[in-house]
């Protein structure tokens, strides 16, 4: 069977030729033969058939095993293409993501700052009113006990009149928290709710009514003044 001689235009896209190809084999396995006539000598082609393409330096005969090495690069080519274009633009949807996230983390930062800055701020004028209250300065270890929990230092839990059970009043009185019922049941233990805020201070029944007397007055200070906020606590 004698091939066929196709003439194409440059700027038909391989998978036009591609179609082209297809649409040809139809028609040979049908018993039909393309020769385009504008050749001066149209000559028979032995095998499968070939393609012309016209172009700025002439006219080109393309083999079919040429044609088809072409269309694998230019597939293959394209594939690549379409790999690049999925891995940039994945990448820029990863910088996105980043800066979106680093944008959120630098707001939450400040944010953060700015509560922490609010919160210490509360704290002093807190100590402020509470020390015009009381009528003397607290220790560092004392305010730190009582805003944050710091455990006492070695120089303070063996010490005697130190101020703990004093500092230990003024964190029940700031806290936040449900109401306290500051009272002692000797015969219904099950009731004494305070037992469970008395730590180190509810050692002995003589300690814990000691303790109870003293938020009973460090309380009342504080809530004479005004303008501190407490947590309830009845007595």
């Amino acid at each position: 069977m004698r091939g066929i001689i196709l003439k194409l235009n440059s700027h038909i896209r391989p998978s036009e030729i591609e179609k082209i190809r297809v649409d040809i084999k139809r028609q040979m396995r049908e018993g039909l033969i393309i020769i385009d006539s504008r050749f001066e000598e149209p000559k028979a082609i032995e095998g499968d058939f070939a393609f012309v393409l016209e172009s700025s330096g002439g006219i080109h005969i393309m083999p079919n095993e040429i044609f088809k090495e072409n269309v694998a690069i230019d597939q293959e080519n394209e594939r690549l293409r379409a790999d690049l274009r999925q891995i940039l633009n994945e990448r820029n949807s990863l910088a996105d993501a980043v800066g979106e996230l680093g944008e959120k983390a630098y707001r939450l930062f400040n944010e953060k700052e700015e509560l922490l800055r609010d919160k210490l701020t509360r704290q002093e004028h807190t100590v402020k009113k509470v020390e015009c209250a009381l009528g003397f300065t607290l220790f560092d270890w004392q305010k730190e006990y009582i805003f944050s929990g710091k455990p006492y230092g070695a120089e303070i839990v063996f010490s005697r009149r130190a101020g703990k059970t004093l500092a230990h009043c003024l964190r029940l009185c700031l806290s936040c928290g449900e109401p306290i019922k500051a009272k002692l049941y000797p015969a219904q233990i099950a009731r004494n709710e305070i037992l469970h805020y008395l730590g180190e201070d509810g050692a002995s029944p003589n300690r814990s009514q000691f303790f109870i007397h003293e938020l009973r007055k460090v309380y009342n200070t504080l809530k004479a003044v005004g303008g501190i906020e407490l947590r309830e606590i009845t007595f």
